[in-house]
């Protein structure tokens, strides 16, 4: 349809607008037709145009293929099938949908990004094992040629699939021993997208006893979103989390993961020790926890004042 096709010419020109050539590996399929491949081509504008060019398919009748060392009496389809190969360990980039094209670059070391469609499968189809730092992390930030470790880099908010991709590659950093992964960690969670930032507060507890780490936790405590201060409570309240003597009292932290259950009779039975983090919940993003935070610190001070007045 001509609302793909336009879709696709999208796509393509910011691949080429980060700096690359593009090479397009047409499948044996009705989306791959020629009539589809030239049509995409005409809608490209000229100086994108340039620089794309389309492989042989493997349902196309076209001259013999460069033999390449196979063996002769391979058929135009397998030729073109092993053409793919080669191109896949040549590229700067292989950019794909949760295939065999992209476990083949995921074990070459390719640079990868998975192209995750409405219709694409969970992660038990990515590519299996950690994603080194080598294959280019960075890239799947999104923007032009967006780089998670520049220091003027903006913060990284991506596209859905791109997303969701980042935060499996976040996940994947949890425990690592490289500095390089909580640089990464620390700069995903100044992301706009609270998914985001709650994905690297999870995979930041890990390392909580690692120096600037819990400070960073403590600092997401107000988060305006409820999901990620929760999450950094979550990560305090670990074994060996946050010492009670100088960081924020266990009460406070149970208050804030009930606040984001909207628990609130454990919150009522934490008594003033949660009014802080209903505070903070008060004026949060979310509209629901927002106005429920608080309904709930009104009906807390008006106990206080009459306890106090039945005192005085």
């Amino acid at each position: 349809p001509g609302d793909r096709i336009s879709a696709l010419a999208k796509e393509l020109s910011g691949v080429v607008h980060e700096g690359y050539r593009v090479v397009v590996l047409p499948a044996d399929t009705v989306w791959s037709s020629l009539e589809v491949r030239q049509s995409l081509l005409s809608s490209l504008p000229p100086v994108i145009r340039r620089q794309v060019v389309f492989a042989p398919g493997p349902g196309d009748q076209q001259d013999p293929l460069p033999q390449l060392g196979e063996r002769r009496e391979l058929s135009h389809r397998d030729r073109v099938m092993r053409l793919f190969k080669y191109f896949a360990s040549y590229a700067d980039l292989v950019i794909t949908i949760e295939g065999w094209l992209g476990h083949l670059a995921a074990h070459l070391g390719t640079p990868l990004r998975l192209v995750l469609m409405a219709g694409s499968y969970g992660p038990e189809w990515y590519p299996p094992g950690r994603i080194d730092l080598a294959q280019e992390l960075s890239r799947l930030a999104g923007g032009p040629a967006a780089d998670v470790l520049a220091p003027l880099a903006l913060p990284p908010l991506p596209r859905r699939y791109q997303r969701m991709l980042l935060q499996t590659a976040l996940e994947s950093l949890a425990g690592e021993s490289d500095p390089r992964a909580r640089e990464i960690l620390a700069y995903a969670l100044t992301s706009p997208d609270p998914r985001l930032r709650v994905t690297a507060v999870r995979a930041l507890r890990f390392d909580v006893h690692v120096r600037g780490v819990e400070a960073l936790l403590i600092e997401r405590l107000s988060d305006g979103d409820h999901r990620v201060r929760a999450a950094a409570a979550k990560a305090l309240s670990t074994e060996g989390g946050s010492r009670r003597d100088r960081g924020p009292s266990a009460a406070l932290l149970e208050a804030h993961q009930a606040i984001a259950a909207q628990d609130w009779e454990r919150v009522a039975a934490l008594g003033e020790s949660a009014l802080p983090a209903l505070a903070q919940a008060s004026h949060g993003d979310d509209a629901t926890i927002s106005r429920e935070a608080r309904r709930f610190l009104s009906l807390c001070l008006a106990v206080s004042r009459s306890s106090d007045r039945r005192r005085s």
